[in-house]
């Protein structure tokens, strides 16, 4: 201090500047070893205007002299409070890059692309193999059923596609009011990060109004249906008092844009009055508001699902139904002809007189046609016979050839042997045949008359035999009866005449395919001429009483005899010889 004291004033400025300089640094350090804070507080003040005023006078000196520490600073900062650091560089991140942009378009693309480009090949990358699987599946059942939904939807398969390999979610949906802007009810998805509703609500309301007002044309009445951003969009549904937004991510489907319409227009029906008179109060809006909601959300969930696909299976029954329908109806229909063809064949072999010869019946649709050749023209209509009796809901084509050959009468005799050994094989047929040109006559007993049918019918069918004459008796039949007349008297007996006549009479209404032979007898009292006489005035007696029953005459023949009846011989007596008996006969003469 002396020295400072002792100092001529008249030295230059320079000289004093050199001269107190080491004073001056002394007296701070000496001061700052005594009293730091107070050092701080006095120099706090100071420093940054000192720096700005640096700043101002050299710019790239303290930009020099900062730069090696302003990444160590950024550094210690971030292991210190890293959230404070963005902070205070997010709100000018976005003008950065603006500006970066503009000025170095070029270096902000080569810059971003190996992240962009990475980020949007793996995505791309993903979405592709998605498309292929689908495309390759396209013969499989996921794949017939997306053709099928494509062409129902009215879309292309390409698109259905695409919306199948970018599925949507649903962000939020939210119930606003028209004029307010509150949010009346809304429904977030718990897992997704919420979204600040009243927000979205107020900013949605806002951009509504500016549109109606800016844009849209006062002669049309129109409103925003969709806010597209990124891969998000927001649906709109606006009418009366309120709107429905529905914020996607993704591409809906025209099925869930439809369900979005169906569930609100449900809501302004049901609940119009209070969701118009929404104040901001949620107590006012009904339970069932945010429940439908919640089923809108669950909805678009559904419809994404990989369900059982329950419409294909019932398309594909259908079209199985279709195809296997008529094919079952064919087989049917062939299985029936067949039962009908074997069922044939066997009645044709059933025939002792048609078994010989190979005719082929061919049932279609409603016709049976029978093809073959036989012998004569009676066992072609024979053959036609039997079919309509078995079958007579079906029409006959009888197409069997009769060749008409020259009767072989030695065959014709070992034929009729052979059918008779055969009938004679049925229970209760006992029949003997004698052929002799031609002419067949039966002898013998039979049980039913359905048996007397067919032996005539099987030796009738021979080539060969022009007639048949039947004298085979029925056991226990009413033509088993004999009719016995007192001696020299061609008159019924009284109680013949009421009961047994009408029973014959009965018999032959029964069975008008035959006609009956009245055979008269007579005992050897008398002339043989006299006896012959009487027998058939016996016979003609008995035809009268049958023809006042009702029976034609050209049905009844009579033959008078004097030899007595079978199984009576000259030992026995006399009143058993004068009788009248009954053979039942069907001549049939065929041009053989």
């Amino acid at each position: 201090m002396s020295e400072l004291l002792g100092f001529d004033l008249t030295v230059s400025h320079e000289q004093s500047i050199r001269v107190l300089t080491p004073i001056i640094d002394k007296i701070i350090e000496n001061r700052a070893q005594q009293d730091s804070e107070a050092m701080s507080g006095v120099l706090a003040d100071l420093i940054p205007a000192a720096i700005a005023e640096e700043i101002r006078r050299s710019p790239r000196e303290v930009a020099k002299a900062l730069a090696p520490e302003v990444s160590l600073a950024i550094e210690e900062q971030i292991r210190i409070d890293r959230h404070a650091i963005a902070k205070a560089l997010g709100p000018e991140m976005g003008p950065a890059i603006k500006e970066q942009i503009e000025c170095e378009r070029e270096a902000m693309v080569d810059a971003l692309y190996p992240v962009i480009g990475n980020t949007i090949a793996k995505y791309m990358g993903d979405v592709i193999k998605s498309i292929n699987q689908k495309v390759e599946s396209t013969f499989t059942l996921k794949g017939i059923k997306r053709k099928i939904k494509a062409r129902v939807q009215g879309v292309s398969e390409a698109e259905l596609i695409f919306q199948e390999s970018m599925p949507f979610t649903i962000r939020a949906i939210l119930l606003i009011h028209k004029a307010s802007g509150l949010v009346i009810s809304e429904y977030q998805p718990s897992e997704a990060n919420p979204l600040e509703s009243d927000m979205l609500a107020g900013m949605l309301t806002a951009i509504r109004s500016f549109v109606n007002d800016c844009i849209s044309s006062d002669e049309m009445a129109s409103e925003v249906n969709e806010i597209e951003y990124d891969d998000c969009k927001i649906m709109l549904e606006v009418a009366g008092y309120s709107y429905l937004a529905v914020i996607i991510k993704g591409e809906p489907s025209k099925a869930f844009l439809q369900k979005i319409r169906e569930t609100y227009a449900f809501l302004l029906q049901k609940f119009g009055d209070p969701i118009s008179e929404f104040d901001g109060d949620p107590d006012t809006i009904p339970e069932q508001i945010p429940e439908h909601l919640e089923q809108l959300f669950a909805q678009s969930e559904k419809k994404q699902e990989d369900d059982f696909p329950w419409a294909l299976i019932i398309l594909i029954l259908g079209a199985i139904g279709a195809i296997s329908i008529p094919w079952i109806w064919t087989s049917h229909q062939w299985q029936k002809a067949h039962n009908l063809e074997v069922q044939t064949r066997q009645a044709l072999l059933s025939s002792p007189e048609l078994s010989v010869y190979a005719i082929t019946p061919n049932v279609n649709r409603e016709t049976i046609q029978l093809n073959g050749r036989v012998p004569n023209e009676y066992l072609r209509l024979k053959a036609g016979q039997i079919i309509s009796e078995i079958i007579p809901d079906l029409t006959l084509d009888n197409d069997i050839v009769a060749v008409n050959l020259p009767p072989d009468l030695e065959a014709a005799a070992t034929e009729v042997n052979r059918i008779v050994e055969i009938l004679n094989q049925l229970d209760g047929v006992s029949i003997t045949a004698t052929y002799s040109q031609g002419n067949v006559t039966l002898s013998g007993t039979v049980v039913e008359i359905a048996d007397l049918e067919k032996i005539l019918d099987s030796l009738e069918g021979i080539t060969g035999v022009s007639s048949v004459f039947s004298r085979i008796q029925l056991q226990a039949s009413p033509l088993e009866t004999k009719f016995y007349f007192e001696s020299g008297s061609n008159k019924l007996h009284p109680a013949d005449r009421a009961e047994g006549i009408p029973k014959i009479a009965q018999f032959l209404n029964q069975y008008p395919e035959f006609d009956l032979m009245i055979i008269g007898h007579s005992d050897k009292i008398g002339g043989w001429g006299e006896n012959q006489k009487l027998s058939w005035q016996r016979a003609e007696a008995v035809k009268m009483a049958l023809q006042q029953q009702g029976i034609s005459a050209q049905r009844l023949k009579i033959q008078g005899t004097t030899e007595p009846p079978p199984g009576i011989n000259s030992t026995d007596a006399l009143a058993l010889s004068r009788c009248v008996r009954f053979e039942l006969f069907r001549p049939i003469k065929v041009g053989n």
